[in-house]
């Protein structure tokens, strides 16, 4: 993990100091990226309520739970062997309104390995770049559905007339949300129900590289 962070801020620096000597803005407005990111857990939480209604046949009387879930987790690498981070595939569109201010629409595809989750999100952009001696570098976030938040600082370098490598590092938020309902109905005739709604959210580092176009 120590490694993976030492050698994101590397590759930012490097991309920085680079995008400092290019003092001319693309004359291009729209632009389409593609990123890879890895994110790594680091904390976990689930909060939620569940309801139990069921007939006791001993006590010959229906017995109600009604409770909330709150649980909290600090997430090691040593409680999930082999399934360590995850990956995101964003596709995405921006938009540069002025040379401090980008807008971007896009879609995320996500794997979170530690939990077994995966899914995708439409996601909205707004970066704003705050000095002009670092044309390309830039703080990002973005917000999605479930809800969705990333938070960091990105910068890219030129590959090509056309082309820009580009290099984000920052924080991931996903929630995941699960409903379960089940209705049953005893030999006697009683009703049962199970009816439980949680959030999951999933708390990462999250590091990316892309490709500009």
């Amino acid at each position: 993990m120590r490694k993976f962070i030492t050698i994101i801020a590397l590759l930012m620096a490097t991309a920085t100091d680079i995008g400092a000597q290019e003092t001319t803005t693309p004359a291009r407005r729209w632009h389409f990226e593609v990123d890879l990111r890895y994110q790594h857990m680091v904390f976990h939480n689930t909060t939620g309520r569940t309801k139990i209604h069921f007939y006791d046949t001993e006590k010959q009387a229906y017995i109600d739970y009604d409770y909330k879930n709150n649980n909290h987790q600090i997430i090691g690498d040593q409680g999930f062997p082999d399934k360590y981070g995850g990956n995101t595939l964003v596709l995405m569109e921006t938009f540069d309104i002025n040379r401090r201010l980008t807008v971007g629409l896009g879609l995320t595809l996500a794997r979170y390995n530690q939990m077994d989750e995966s899914g995708g999100n439409l996601v909205a952009s707004l970066r704003y770049k705050p000095w002009s001696q670092h044309p390309y570098g830039y703080f990002y976030t973005e917000l999605g559905l479930g809800p969705l938040v990333n938070l960091g600082w990105g910068t890219s370098v030129r590959l090509s007339k056309r082309r820009r490598l580009a290099f984000k590092v920052g924080y991931n938020m996903q929630c995941i949300n699960s409903y379960l309902k089940l209705n049953s109905t005893n030999s006697e005739g009683y009703e049962n129900y199970y009816n439980s709604h949680l959030h999951s959210y999933m708390h990462c580092l999250q590091g990316s590289i892309g490709i500009v176009f």
